[in-house]
């Protein structure tokens, strides 16, 4: 393939010269007996591939999901997230706890199904084009696994593209975790890792006073308990929380989370 491309671009003269990496297609018609026409592949500064218009696969998207694949090599020097058939885990999938996904990432190309513990963890794959009554169960169409609005990127080629710089109220490891909540990588940029503040109403000798109510807004209000003590559970990284006093004998006790 690479042979047949170097010769037409020869044969018309074209001049690539200012292109930082090219992507070759060529469009098979019907089986050939030469194999190297049916197959995709990187090589150098280049991509080629195959689409065999012959194939269900045209239908399922698959050459046109391999061209974003490749360019997420060539634009990010993004790396393949799996591991033969089955995808790199927690890198490869967009989101680390909760199975199976909904989503995929295109540097894995596949859905995760179940993890397989090991070392290293992979995570393994489903595929709507093999019909299962299950996905029927789930909401899931026959295409559903070849449509590209249910693909995306995954947070460490999120970040890459960011210059390597992580979301700042949640990091990947944190993010890997489930330290974020309920984030998938669709809205890294906007999750945060959930603390849980504390602190202590006190009287006079620093004796800690109970049954005050400590107001925290819209993270909700509690009671200190017999010790004085109070907390506030799952609040985002980065909020800003004041705890003011609600009674004469509370003290003012401000606090900020970053």
């Amino acid at each position: 393939m690479k042979s047949f491309f170097a010769d037409a671009v020869a044969t018309h003269n074209i001049d690539l010269t200012s292109y930082d990496f090219l992507i070759y297609i060529i469009y098979v018609p019907e089986v050939t007996n030469d194999p190297h026409f049916d197959r995709s592949f990187a090589a150098s500064t280049d991509s080629y591939i195959s689409f065999p218009l012959y194939h269900s696969s045209i239908v399922q998207n698959e050459g046109f999901l391999t061209v974003v694949h490749e360019m997420g090599h060539k634009t990010f020097q993004a790396a393949d997230l799996y591991n033969g058939f089955a995808r790199q885990y927690p890198l490869g999938v967009p989101d680390p706890q909760r199975f199976p996904q909904g989503i995929a990432c295109i540097m894995g190309k596949k859905f995760g199904s179940e993890i397989r513990s090991g070392n290293p963890a992979i995570a393994l794959t489903y595929s709507t084009e093999t019909w299962e009554s299950s996905f029927a169960d789930r909401g899931l169409d026959r295409f559903y696994t070849s449509d590209p609005a249910n693909l995306g990127l995954c947070v460490d080629l999120i970040i890459r593209i960011l210059d390597n710089n992580p979301n700042p109220n949640c990091s990947l490891a944190e993010f890997n975790s489930n330290e974020c909540g309920t984030c998938i990588a669709k809205n890294y940029l906007t999750c945060a890792k959930l603390l849980t503040i504390s602190g202590r109403a006190r009287g006079p000798g620093a004796v800690g006073i109970s049954g005050i109510s400590v107001d925290a807004a819209a993270h909700g209000t509690t009671t200190t308990d017999v010790n004085g003590d109070y907390s506030f559970s799952e609040v985002p990284k980065g909020t800003k929380v004041g705890v003011w006093r609600t009674a004469a004998i509370a003290i003012f006790h401000p606090e900020l989370f970053a």
